[in-house]
């Protein structure tokens, strides 16, 4: 296992690596950075955020992710590259803009806190290479919880770093710069990890055993031993914590579940094991070629909307959809992912050792058992100018918590009639399905 925190090569041998240690277990005990926290354990609050990033092999650019190191398995980082608030600055080598903001805004007062939001800040700050709007500055904060400050001056401080800010909106009205115009302050990508290639793996230690496949038909064979469970980031452990599985296959690196594809602008199909926010931002795109098919527009964004209230953006950044949708089938879990796709019409690509099939999303939640299958892919259709589609969601907050009900509507009209319709609810019977 090769990973490096905050610029230090960290290299385990297969016997050194426990499944069932966390990023930051590892973190807080085996290095000396202690300004990740940990407060909840469930992915919930954000005091454990740190930023992890990586060489996209298709563009050759660095990736950023805000993720939860609570969540994240010490197991999954081969290739990964830790950043900490340590590893942005301190007293010694100087601060970082975004730890000078927060403080020159009185954004801290017991500090908990406060190393997750900088991390959070900076992971979308440097994903987007500074170009962040305040709203979706804002959105990035909605898995990170302040107990005492209170999120205005944490707000404006990270605010202030986006581009066309007012500074006369903000309560802290001080000459700022924003991010693109503070200097190269991101941590260079380790060369040591630029050209790290990963590799099929296993990881046994305290009564689990961690298989890093590179392959479907790795998989398959993998799936054969007793105990064995699917992963992608394991986010799950945040709910479901009596895991009874001896035997966690990660799919990270298995290029068959990672496809993307818009298919003659009449779908989209992706593969399972892409991240919730890689779905959002595929149907971005989808949605900026849309031209002059309005219904088409809203209908995405009907979608896109409804996904960005799932979990947070340190959970959707990570957890997979197919993750999502098999807790939804297996466990009973009110998905709002599961609901959406319903209601949307989505069909899902079951994929067996010998070949695949295309069923509907009913048909899939309907079916507890797997058959031998995994999830492949789910494709998600275009709407006709003559639909409407549709999606809410009640919960105790507006974010960052489980739908208590959800429901997702598609009506097609024929000369202002309804002609035919789909509605879909979850949460709505014992076995939560929708």
């Amino acid at each position: 296992l090769l990973f490096a925190v905050n610029g230090n090569k960290v290299s385990l041998g297969a016997s050194e690596v426990d499944p069932t240690v966390t990023l930051n277990d590892f973190i807080r005990r085996k290095t000396k950075f202690s300004g990740t926290k940990l407060s909840c354990g469930e992915g919930g609050c954000g005091a454990c955020a740190v930023d992890i990033s990586r060489k996209d092999p298709r563009t050759g650019e660095t990736v950023h992710l805000s993720v939860n190191s609570c969540l994240r398995p010490l197991a999954s980082m081969d290739g990964w590259a830790v950043t900490t608030t340590e590893g942005l600055g301190g007293p010694k080598e100087g601060f970082h803009p975004i730890q000078e903001r927060i403080a020159g805004f009185n954004g801290l007062q017991c500090g908990f806190c406060t190393p997750g939001m900088v991390m959070t800040a900076y992971s979308t700050l440097a994903q987007s290479k500074g170009e962040v709007t305040q709203e979706n500055m804002e959105k990035a904060f909605d898995g990170n919880i302040c107990r005492c400050t209170g999120y205005r001056p944490i707000l404006d401080a990270c605010k202030s770093l986006t581009k066309n800010t007012d500074i006369e909106d903000l309560v802290c009205k001080q000459t700022c710069k924003p991010y693109s115009e503070c200097g190269d302050k991101e941590p260079s990508f380790p060369t040591f990890l630029e050209d790290h290639e990963t590799k099929s793996v296993r990881f046994e230690k305290n009564g689990k055993t961690w298989v890093r496949p590179t392959s479907l038909n790795e998989v398959f064979e993998l799936l054969s031993l007793p105990g064995a469970r699917l992963v992608v980031a394991n986010t799950s452990v945040g709910i479901y914590k009596d895991d009874n599985s001896t035997v966690l296959i990660d799919l990270q690196h298995v290029n068959e579940l990672h496809d993307c594809a818009q298919e003659n602008r009449t779908s989209i199909t992706i593969g399972a094991a892409n991240s919730i926010s890689r779905l959002i931002q595929a149907l971005e795109q989808a949605k900026a070629n849309c031209d002059t098919h309005v219904a088409n527009a809203r209908y995405l964004e009907a979608i896109i909307v409804h996904c960005e209230r799932i979990a947070n953006v340190h959970v959707r950044n990570v957890g997979s959809i197919g993750g999502n949708l098999a807790l939804a089938k297996s466990k009973g879990f009110v998905s709002d992912l599961a609901t959406v796709l319903l209601g949307a019409k989505a069909t899902v690509t079951m994929q067996s050792k010998e070949n695949s099939r295309k069923i509907s999303m009913e048909e899939f939640l309907s079916t507890p058992e797997w058959n031998n299958e995994i999830i492949r892919s789910i494709c998600i259709p275009f709407v006709e100018e003559n639909q409407v589609f549709n999606s809410y969601k009640t919960a105790i907050r507006p974010v960052n918590s489980h739908a208590i009900i959800n429901a997702s509507f598609l009506v097609t009209l024929s000369d202002k009639i309804i002609s035919d319709a789909v509605l879909a609810f979850g949460g709505v019977q014992e076995a939560d399905h929708p």
